[in-house]
């Protein structure tokens, strides 16, 4: 019980007694943190014997800001200076998770700085991480200044400590350094380190987008690192938001095919996050294509192409649509269908189709492939027809007059369209006319006789 524990951490004749009754304190957490305990694990930081010492800084962290009194947090800085490693270690992250409300004094702050330059590689990884967990509160010129030069240690496991601190320090920390370091750290032989600076860059956001930033990520997008091919991609979703460019949009489709399957998941995931400019008909036959890959891709494809779904209006979302519809990828009916009403059906999506898009789904039309159209007035095919001066809609509107067995008549200047409702007029030139009456001519070879032409 407590009070056991606390008779046990003054015990002066066995080591591993007091070092159980640390521990045993530690695991009542915050609710044990009375004074009693707090002056016990006090006395046990002293102690003579190092996993003692090691043991009282552990339990203190476990009681939080509790446990954050004046005495403490000196007898945890003086603990950083520990002959033991360990217990200059423990005390680091203790420090780190006492809460900066408390801990984060100048005193605190200049050990730690200190510490960045100790000769043990896990103090100085301690010192980075400590100073991470105090967030923008310490994102002081001196600090970011140590951190940096963290950033070219000799170990790993420091460089990394140092490139996650800089990231958590968030835009305070955004200076022109920060980000030469980042891009430096890109170049790190260490993937942990690559992938780490890459969400660095990206947690700065738009704050951070340059040219020669986003052209480093897009370059990390070729590393033979999977971790650092997934961190890049994540890196271009949020650096470049809704200012995505062809050459972006370019990696991530090209990232989709990776045979690394959490870079694959990572492309899906960025591109339904770029907006409107991915949602073109490569990059949605290629999201459709996913669907076909495994269960984790798929979910990140279904997202993407939902994502997407809500962009759809866009001229290239629209021909994408229909073009894939003429030739559906595996996996992507679903999708193709969910969409196949609004890219079909309304004469404003219809407007954006382009010519060679036009083309095919008059060849699919004479199929009874797309009965959607047929639906659509005649009078509406013949607006559309005169609103873009494309001649690619006239075997659709010589169709659709046909099965609706509605009657054109050309009058001088006008076109007259009769069927279930009052006449539509509208005015058309003379070029356009004489096609349209060619257009009716071919038809007749392929339909009986349904139109008048006059």
């Amino acid at each position: 019980d407590l009070f056991t524990s606390l008779s046990a951490v003054k015990s002066p004749l066995i080591t591993s007694v007091r070092e159980g009754a640390c521990k045993a304190l530690g695991r009542f957490g915050k609710k044990g943190a009375t004074v009693a305990v707090i002056e016990a694990l006090f006395t046990a930081l002293s102690d003579k014997e190092k996993f003692v010492r090691l043991s009282a800084c552990i339990a203190v962290g476990n009681f939080g800001e509790k446990a954050a009194t004046e005495e403490v947090i000196k007898r945890l800085l003086s603990a950083l200076s520990d002959e033991s490693y360990f217990v200059k270690e423990g005390a680091h992250k203790v420090l780190a998770h006492i809460g900066e409300k408390r801990a984060a004094t100048e005193e605190v702050i200049r050990i730690l700085l200190s510490a960045l330059s100790d000769e043990m590689s896990d103090v100085r990884k301690g010192a980075c991480v400590a100073l991470g967990n105090f967030g923008k509160k310490v994102a002081t010129e001196e600090v970011i200044k140590g951190l940096l030069t963290a950033l070219n240690d000799k170990e790993k496991f420091v460089r990394l400590g140092a490139c996650k601190t800089l990231g958590h320090l968030g835009g305070k920390a955004l200076t022109d350094k920060v980000i030469e370091a980042g891009l430096s750290a890109l170049n790190n032989e260490n993937s942990y380190v690559q992938a780490t600076a890459c969400r660095i860059l990206a947690g700065f956001g738009k704050k951070a987008e340059s040219e020669v930033v986003v052209k480093v990520v897009l370059n990390a997008l070729k590393d033979r690192h999977g971790k650092v091919k997934v961190a890049a991609c994540h890196a271009l979703e949020r650096l470049v938001e809704s200012t995505a460019t062809k050459e972006m949009i370019n990696a991530l489709f090209t990232a989709l095919r990776d045979k690394n399957l959490s870079v694959r998941v990572a492309a899906c995931e960025a591109l339904g996050n770029l907006g409107e400019k991915a949602a073109t008909e490569e990059v949605i036959k290629g999201l459709l294509t996913a669907l076909g890959d495994v269960e984790a891709v798929r979910e990140g494809a279904r997202k993407a192409i939902a994502c997407l779904g809500e962009k759809l209006v866009d001229f290239n979302g629209i021909n994408g649509v229909v073009n894939l519809m003429l030739n559906p990828p595996s996996g992507g009916y679903d999708f193709l269908m969910d969409h196949r009403k609004s890219a079909l059906c309304g004469c404003e999506s219809l407007l954006t189709l382009r010519s060679d898009v036009v083309r095919k789904l008059s060849i699919a039309l004479d199929s009874d492939y797309f009965w959607e159209l047929s639906n659509i007035a005649t009078h509406e095919f013949v607006d559309i027809l005169l609103k873009t001066s494309d001649v690619a809609w006239l075997p659709i509107v010589t169709h659709i007059a046909l099965r609706q067995k509605s009657a054109i008549v050309i009058v001088d200047n006008m076109i007259c369209v009769y069927g279930s409702e009052e006449a539509k007029k509208f005015e058309c030139g003379g070029n356009l006319q004489t096609a349209l009456v060619e257009a009716f001519s071919k038809q007749r070879g392929k339909h009986t006789n349904r139109c008048e032409i006059l």
